[in-house]
């Protein structure tokens, strides 16, 4: 992005946002913490001039450390940037940050997990606020740094990409889980659940970068292969690091009306309630109780159509979420 950029078409009136993020769509917390925002003001105009400006080249996955330098930056700055909101860590960002401090940019640093650890004390210094989507991962944050600020992830699932059930009446249902290739562990919990006989009419469509994966993840089919399948299936880590994580993965299958079986983090039970639009479940046991009930092809209708309207989803739609 050059200063150029910045010129034609900016009313004076605008706030000036620039997007530093430390990775592209193919990660997760950059694209909905960073491309998906942008897109909507840059297509909407409601008074937010906004641009990603940074992003690392070729980095598919998380890379914290900035390599910007200082002579493609400073021509943005002097345009009049009111606000960055950035992720990267390292690299060249404390040098950036300084130069925001410097010109009175604010500066908003963007966190999805808890790895506080990870970030410099510098960062946490010249940042003016964090941006965290759990409440778990707020209340650790908050303990390094004055200001913190809720903001769940939002839903990234075009509107009209609805469920496609697979096997209507039928027994014979399709689970569907989506995930990083770090979290394969969850399909082995899964399949576990599925063991014994009593599922064996079951499917399981794993999509996710993973080689063994039945579907391949990518930012422009991911949804469109997941809308095809009866229940989505999301197992999660009972660990401090695992009930950090923000809600995204079943906001985005409760709005596409799927029945979801969870495990109870605080993110997942803020918007589901069990057996009304959604189940939650920890052992084995209860989840094969409550694959035991979605076998009703009424249950499952039932409990779709109620995830689908379930207020919380709206109000993770990105217009509200911006």
């Amino acid at each position: 992005m050059s200063a150029s950029e910045l010129e034609p078409g900016v009313p004076e009136c605008a706030i000036r946002v620039i997007w530093v993020l430390a990775g592209n769509a193919w990660l997760g917390s950059a694209r909905l913490k960073g491309i998906v925002v942008d897109d909507y003001f840059r297509t909407r105009k409601e008074g937010v001039f906004s641009r990603v400006a940074y992003m690392p080249p070729d980095a598919n996955y998380l890379d914290p450390a900035m390599t910007w330098r200082r002579r493609a930056w400073r021509p943005l700055l002097k345009q009049g940037i009111d606000l960055v909101c950035f992720q990267t860590r390292t690299g060249t960002t404390e040098t950036f940050l300084k130069d925001c401090r410097a010109r009175g940019v604010a500066t908003v640093f963007s966190l999805s997990d808890l790895s506080i650890e990870n970030v410099p004390g510098k960062v946490w210094e010249l940042s003016d606020a964090v941006v965290v989507s759990s409440r778990p991962l707020a209340e650790s944050v908050g303990t390094v740094h004055p200001r913190v600020v809720l903001i769940d992830d939002p839903i990234d699932v075009p509107e009209d990409c609805t469920i496609m059930p697979l096997n209507g009446k039928s027994g014979n249902l399709t689970l569907v889980w989506v995930g990083h290739q770090d979290r394969w562990s969850d399909v082995a919990f899964v399949r576990q659940v599925l063991r014994g006989g009593e599922f064996d009419s079951f499917s399981l469509k794993t999509i996710s970068r993973h080689p063994q994966a039945t579907h391949q993840w990518t930012p422009s089919t991911a949804w469109e292969d997941a809308r095809r399948g009866d229940v989505a299936v999301i197992p999660a880590d009972l660990t401090e690091r695992g009930v950090a994580k923000s809600s995204n993965r079943v906001a985005c299958f409760m709005a596409m009306g799927f029945p979801v079986v969870a495990t109870p983090i605080p993110a997942y039970r803020a918007h589901i309630q069990h057996g009304e639009n959604g189940f939650l479940a920890t052992t084995v046991e209860e989840w094969r109780e409550c694959l035991r009930q979605l076998r009703d092809p009424l249950v499952r209708k039932r409990v779709g159509e109620n995830a689908r309207n379930t207020a919380t989803m709206k109000a993770l739609r990105i217009p509200e979420v911006a």
